[in-house]
């Protein structure tokens, strides 16, 4: 049986990968984040008692998302492979590939049978429907693909992660049997649940909040479970993917990958990198995959063939199926397996996504911030990390520096857009949009990474930035390491602390990292209002449903409220919200606070009162870029 090593992926600074299941199981974590720019970190490698890697040096973040871990020393009796070995760097090197759902990394010894598959494990925030991708077989299975299912569609029902399968398919689209059967699953703790039964209904799921993840079995296969999307090829359109292709039973074949479509988005070229962080591609191999049918036999799925090269042999082409899902800061995914009709041919797999499209780039110290239709953002946009600071009379999003006030609305918003094409100034719903992800980002423990104490129950209140009025003044930023930089209160990081409610940064729910979104300055907003919105108050105490105020509908709250329902938080620092001064219609608005606004400050807080013509020293401006 194949072993799958399977582990959850911890969002803290440590990754610790591990099958528990498996008497040679080994370990590695390292303290390199999963996101953001190049750092160091610690490197820790087991294999029991037969090897272990340690180094100090830690990671180097390519432009993309791949990984780079390194190590210099081993111990043990068992070497790694020898094709890890940079001859130059006189190190071992190992790439991992962050596609947010799984993390995937090739073996670090040869004796390893396949790549390491991670997942955030974060229980489904609500039901959806995922469709999945059977990417391990057994070695008797390899011999006749059509007896083996290949793809399939289930449901996953929110909080308790019971998962219902409803059909499975094998790799040329054709039923291997449809219906409704129930895993029998108990209730979903931290992404992780278990299902009881037989043979492949026997497993441990691993998820994420929006449903996808891994599902192992106790006889060795993995599935690849994605939300479900429609696909349209003209959205895989001339794209330059990265990604990474194994052979499941075959110890060495893991290769990172360079995939480029065609204008049809129906032809995909493969082929090796040389080299990932200079983006060199080798001539080993050309792998050409043609999808025959896109939806088929079920929405975001794709069955085609892959022409191998005579490296692999010439036995044929391999029929191939594939799941594919759209991120909402990456682009898509696709993750892809098959195996050719011949008997010697072995299991072919590759997962890959389009880290490499520059349209989700987003400029230095800029955020990428997830679409909300919700509150009427339809595209993803990017955000300044920072409050504006001036640079040679133009805004700059960086740290150093006081940020820039005494502007009025409309030269903040042609400040923003001396920028270049496509820089702006923060529109009320992108505003919305950031203040709705740091009230619900949570940790994979389902803990508020903004709230004190973790938690959203309760005099629980999410921290409101520098607003005590000590110091007297706004505040430079500093490292994110840092975020009571400038403050009098230096145990803020602490969200068990009474100083937590003067903690500078906010984290999103992409794990990035955004200062200053309330207290230290009030950020102009570049749309203009002309009408009451309701009557001033805290807004964690409105009921936003027209009986405190007829003007303070649903529709309003969309504008200036929550995501969630908090009005029993009516004393104390009132959720940490904020304060809408909503009963004003003098043309233009401010957000966020300021630092001597104590509990009026908040991400939500909102101020309608301003004219456009304003100068105050209490407002600067937060600029966007639209890629």
């Amino acid at each position: 049986m194949m072993r799958v090593l399977i582990a959850l992926w911890l969002l803290s600074a440590t990754q610790v990968i591990a099958d528990t299941g498996n008497i040679n199981a080994w370990s590695i974590s390292h303290g390199c984040p999963h996101r953001g720019p190049a750092g160091r970190g610690a490197f820790h490698a087991r294999q029991w008692d037969y090897f272990t890697a340690m180094g100090r040096k830690g990671c180097a973040r390519t432009p993309t998302r791949f990984t780079l871990l390194y190590f210099s020393s081993f111990m043990g009796s068992d070497a790694p492979k020898a094709t890890l070995f940079n001859e130059t760097t006189r190190r071992y090197e190992i790439f991992s590939l962050d596609i947010n759902d799984i993390l995937v990394t090739p073996p670090i010894k040869s004796t390893e049978q396949q790549p390491i598959f991670t997942v955030s494990p974060l229980c489904p925030a609500a039901s959806a429907t995922v469709n999945w991708i059977t990417s391990q077989w057994t070695i008797s299975e390899t011999t006749n693909l059509q007896n083996t299912y290949l793809l399939g569609t289930a449901t996953i029902a929110g909080t308790t992660g019971a998962l219902t399968i409803t059909g499975q398919y094998d790799v040329s689209g054709n039923a291997y049997w449809t219906g409704a059967v129930p895993m029998n699953v108990g209730a979903c703790s931290n992404g992780l649940a278990t299902a009881t039964g037989s043979g492949n209904l026997d497993g441990t799921f691993y998820y994420k909040s929006d449903g996808g993840g891994v599902y192992k079995s106790s006889s060795g296969r993995a599935f690849f479970m994605l939300p479900q999307i429609a696909v349209e090829d003209s959205a895989f359109a001339s794209k330059t993917f990265q990604g990474i292709q194994f052979n499941s039973i075959s110890s060495d074949s893991v290769r990172h990958i360079r995939v480029i479509s065609d204008l049809t988005g129906k032809v995909f070229t493969i082929k090796p990198y040389s080299s990932v962080l200079s983006g060199a591609v080798g001539a080993d191999f050309t792998d050409t995959l043609t999808v025959k049918s896109a939806n088929t036999p079920h929405a975001g799925m794709m069955i085609g063939t892959l022409i191998r090269t005579t490296e692999f042999g010439s036995s044929g082409p391999v029929k191939i199926g594939c799941i594919a899902n759209k991120h909402v800061t990456k682009g898509y995914r696709v993750i892809c397996s098959g195996q050719s009709p011949a008997k010697s041919t072995l299991p072919y797999n590759i997962t890959f996504t389009n880290e490499a499209d520059s349209n989700t780039a987003c400029p230095k110290n800029y955020i990428l911030v997830a679409a909300n239709p919700e509150v009427g953002v339809k595209s993803d946009f990017c955000i300044a990390k920072y409050e504006m600071k001036e640079v040679k009379g133009l805004p700059a999003s960086q740290p150093t520096g006081r940020p820039w006030v005494s502007k009025t609305q409309t030269n903040a918003t042609l400040l923003c857009r001396e920028l270049g094409a496509g820089y702006d100034l923060i529109t009320n719903a992108e505003w919305q949009t950031v203040a709705r992800e740091i009230e619900i980002a949570q940790d994979i423990n389902g803990n508020y990474l903004n709230w004190s104490q973790g938690s959203i129950l309760g005099n629980n209140a999410i921290n409101r930035g520098h607003s005590d009025d000590a110091p007297n003044n706004t505040l430079a930023a500093s490292t994110d390491s840092n975020p009571c930089y400038g403050t009098q209160n230096i145990k803020c990081a602490d969200n068990n602390h009474p100083d937590f409610t003067q903690k500078r940064t906010y984290r999103l729910t992409s794990d990035d990292v955004i200062w200053d979104f309330a207290g230290n300055a009030q950020e102009w907003i570049k749309d203009s209002n002309s009408t009451a919105q309701g009557t001033n108050g805290f807004l964690s105490v409105k009921k936003w449903d027209g009986t405190q105020d007829p003007r303070e509908t649903a529709t309003t709250k969309l504008k200036w409220g929550p995501s969630g329902t908090y009005t029993a938080k009516a004393n104390g620092n009132y959720g940490g919200l904020g304060y809408g001064h909503l009963n004003y219609s003098t043309g233009a608005v401010v957000r966020g606070g300021f630092w001597k606004l104590a509990t009026s400050s908040g991400v939500f807080a909102a101020n309608l009162g301003f004219s456009q013509s304003a100068v105050n020293n209490t407002v600067g401006f937060r600029c966007v870029y639209h890629p």
